[in-house]
């Protein structure tokens, strides 16, 4: 595998080697934190979900700005600094601009800024502008420009009073590469045709005076964009229209009710690669959130609350219409508004019908109905919690859409359900052994659910752990408390490792004669016995879980690398599969559900970075390389787009790189700074960030997460506490989960919630190994 030659990762790191304690000696450890944080940085990090908006007061006049070109970057034109590289933008900083110009970019119209046909670095910061009613006024243009950026800035759109009669726009950007937006006030935005805009931060109306004047957000055939931690008021609507890879995480989001009689908080009408993920909406005056003729969407741990009524009466939580491929999954949807609210819908508009949609682990209340499909196929709907609806469910097509997730895994849990779990099996006829699953199905008008819930589904957090004794112990976290260690029987010789498919979790492990053996978690119990695929490995095995297949690879003795599948509804397994290619290292698996494919990163023999993909039902026949090389197993993760990757570099640092899907390539490698003497660990959260954290020189814990705008953090925090390992982490609910190691061997767990750790709690037992942990 090492035939192609890569040269060294190379570049200075920074050192993280400080020596802190183990994670009980947290006031001690803080202390010495708080100290070095201070060497590093004299603020920290601002969450942007939470971010103020601060515009600074102290601005002078400025007459109308127009630039259409590079060579207009000049005094004359409020530029106060900069030459215009990527290192020293050129800054237009600390104006109020008054009086307008004609427009170049919209022929007939006037605007007080405009920027056109640029490509050279620029911010705008600290501006000040109102739209006039003179000469169809607009506050500010950008148009065809590259690598802008407007931070910290009033841009307001000029309203006819009284409200609901007419606003120009306060800011367009059209056309564009490369612009954010970030901490300003906006009245009124629209952008279209742009690739890699970042809006974050922000306040987007119109709103107070200016309400019920149009849409305040309206982003049209966007490429790669991110809207991030805003405060956005829908008056009218926040449309985005067409596009791929949108991202709408971690905003507040609200209609205006004098919007009009029909008023979408978030309306997204077409496109694909769409996802809404971590935002709080309400007040839609009939839908709340509308996806629209999409595909290959998410809609993700949204907390939806309907407050407004349509005209007709109705209104609805989250209404998926006419798309295809959408996963819906993990939102809290309330009805307070509406006699005919339903929670969640999945309809047609212009005559198409919605497919392949599935919609898991949602809390549904005081709907009606809690869930409703018209005229929709191959949906499936499991796991969900719908509690005191009117109607619980409706579907007009029987038999086209299934209820469960089927057995072991479970249907939903119904608040009116009347039955007994007395019994378990697919048949629910083994007696008495109850199993978590009603006896018999849940049943509403128009379908049924065969494996109804018998509890309400709550998020789930499992560790197993290979004890001082080589045994396997296992742990959860459910309802904030760890229930306490339990035995799994068997033993392993190696770090145990844990995958999960949203409904199971399968731990697989190496066995003391090498053998692979693996278990199952479904329903809040695990299998009593263990499964083999037969075959043997020396080292800790990967898994992935892919539509109901459980894909394993594992380090052969002869060090190759091989693969094999399970299908976890008969349990048959494929068979072992040659991948070619040695390691002396663990595999690292990732699936990707949404691309429905499977990413391997692994070391070569001379700790060359190695990948292959199975894409379309199959292994690639060749190996690919981003060069560069480790001493350690990689760190990789998906965001469903591309995987991310980081590795400990040859000299301790941590470099990044990643591989994009569509294009079939890598980027760059890419210092992150830091040094670590062990393997890194990744996960992403629910809004796309990506985490980072490493073991210090000295064994300290260290994190530092991106954006899903790309953007890494300015410094290094920690937890506090000390590890001799690799952690383990992994997306938990909207948070990030860390199980460690101490270096007393004790077993300590810690979350980062949205803007801080919560502080270490100590498990209670004791490992020589690194941890396995999964979340349901």
């Amino acid at each position: 595998m090492d035939s192609i030659k890569n040269s060294w990762i190379y570049g200075t790191p920074l050192g993280l080697a400080l020596a802190l304690g183990s994670p009980k000696r947290q006031t001690m450890v803080r202390t010495a934190l708080l100290i070095c944080l201070v060497a590093f940085s004299t603020s920290a990090p601002q969450n942007l979900a939470t971010a103020t908006v601060m515009v600074v007061s102290a601005q002078s006049s400025h007459p109308p700005i127009l630039i259409t070109s590079n060579a207009d970057f000049t005094t004359a034109n409020g530029v106060t600094g900069g030459t215009g590289t990527v290192t020293d933008p050129y800054v237009i900083s600390g104006w109020n601009v008054t009086g307008l110009t004609g427009s170049k970019a919209h022929p007939g119209t006037y605007v007080h800024v405009e920027i056109d046909n640029t490509i050279a670095y620029f911010v705008i910061r600290n501006i000040s502008v109102q739209g006039s009613v003179n000469g169809n006024g607009q506050a500010a243009i950008l148009s065809g420009v590259s690598n802008g950026r407007v931070e910290s800035s009033n841009i307001t759109a000029y309203c006819q009073t009284p409200p609901g009669l007419f606003c120009y726009l306060g800011l367009t950007v059209q056309s564009s590469t490369n612009v954010t937006l970030s901490g300003d006030i906006i009245n009124q935005l629209s952008a279209g045709g742009d690739t890699n805009l970042v809006l974050e931060g922000s306040t987007i109306g119109p709103f107070g005076n200016f309400a019920g004047s149009g849409d305040s957000l309206d982003v049209n055939g966007c490429q790669h964009c991110l809207i991030s931690g805003n405060n956005i008021v829908a008056s009218g609507n926040f449309k985005i229209s067409g596009g791929s890879d949108v991202t709408i995480a971690n905003n507040n989001i609200s209609a205006d009710t004098q919007g009009g009689s029909w008023a979408t908080s978030l309306l997204v009408g077409g496109g694909t690669g769409i996802r809404v993920t971590g935002n709080t909406v309400m007040g839609g005056v009939g839908d709340n959130i509308d996806l629209d003729r999409v595909s290959n969407a998410t809609v993700s741990h949204n907390k939806v609350k309907m407050t407004a009524a349509s005209p007709y009466g109705t209104g609805t939580g989250i209404a998926i219409l006419s798309s295809n491929n959408v996963q819906v999954s993990q939102n809290s949807v309330v009805n307070a508004c509406c006699v005919n609210g339903i929670g969640v819908l999945v309809g047609v508009s212009f005559n198409i019908s919605p497919t392949n949609i599935r919609i898991f682990e949602n809390n549904v209340t005081q709907a009606h109905p809690g869930i409703s499909l018209q005229s929709a196929t191959n949906v499936t709907i499991y796991h969900n919690n719908l509690f005191g609806n009117t109607v619980q469910a409706t579907d007009d097509k029987p038999g086209s859409n299934r209820w469960d997730n089927g057995y072991p895994s479970g249907g939903n849990f119904w608040s009116d359900y009347q039955g007994v779990d007395n019994c378990s099996g697919p048949r629910q006829n083994v007696c008495p052994n109850p199993d978590g699953i009603g006896d018999t199905a849940y049943t509403f008008s128009t379908g049924h659910d065969n494996y109804p819930l018998m509890k309400p589904r709550t998020s789930i957090l499992a560790t197993v752990m290979r004890g001082t004794d080589n045994r396997l112990y296992w742990n959860k976290l459910s309802s904030g408390t760890w229930t306490g260690w339990g035995s799994l029987s068997g033993a392993t010789p190696s770090a145990p490792t844990i995958c999960s498919s949203g409904s199971n979790m399968i731990l697989v492990v190496r066995g003391l004669d090498n053998g692979i053996y693996l278990k199952i978690f479904s329903n809040d119990m695990w299998s009593s016995s263990w499964n083999s695929p037969g075959g043997a490995t020396n080292d800790q095995p990967a898994c992935a879980i892919l539509d109901s297949t459980l894909y394993l690879v594992v380090r052969g003795l002869d060090s190759v690398t091989y693969a094999n599948s399970m299908s976890l509804a008969t349990s048959t397994w494929s068979g072992w599969a040659n991948l070619g290619g040695q390691t002396p290292s663990a595999p690292v698996l990732v699936g990707t559900s949404s691309a429905n494919r499977l990413d391997l990163v692994v070391r070569g023999l001379a700790n060359g970075i190695y990948h292959k993909a199975f894409v379309n039902g199959a292994w690639t026949l060749t190996w690919d390389t981003p060069r560069g090389a480790t001493p350690d197993i990689p760190s990789a993760v998906s965001d469903g787009r591309a995987i991310d990757v980081v590795v400990r570099g040859m000299d301790n640092g941590l470099w990044y790189n990643s591989y994009n899907f569509t294009s079939g390539s890598w980027s760059n490698w890419f210092s992150i700074g830091g040094a670590t003497a062990t393997a890194p660990s990744l996960a992403i959260d629910s809004s796309g960030s990506l985490h980072l954290l490493v073991t210090g020189l000295a064994n300290g814990i260290w994190h530092i997460s991106r954006t899903p705008a790309g953007v890494w953090g300015p410094i290094w925090d920690s937890p506090g506490g000390s590890t001799p390992d690799r952690p383990a982490l992994v997306q938990f609910g909207a948070d990030i989960a860390v199980l460690v190691r101490g270096t007393n061997n004790s077993v300590f767990s810690d979350i980062l919630g949205e803007s801080s750790w919560y502080g270490w709690t100590d498990l209670g037992e004791t490992t020589n190994s690194p941890l396995a942990i999964s979340s349901l």
